[in-house]
């Protein structure tokens, strides 16, 4: 089973971070990153999460 992960964080840095750690679990994939809540709406209506 995958996990599709949506990274919501306003720090352009540590968003990174987050990203590439989520990317080395088998069962994540990252499908998004938004710097802001309303970004992650957004996204998750034109993603179909």
């Amino acid at each position: 089973m995958t996990y599709s992960v949506l990274i919501v964080e306003d720090d352009a840095m540590v968003s990174s971070i987050n990203k590439r750690y989520v990317e080395r679990i088998p069962e994540f994939k990252v499908t998004g990153v938004a710097a802001s809540v309303k970004e992650a709406i957004n996204l998750n209506y034109s993603l179909k999460l």
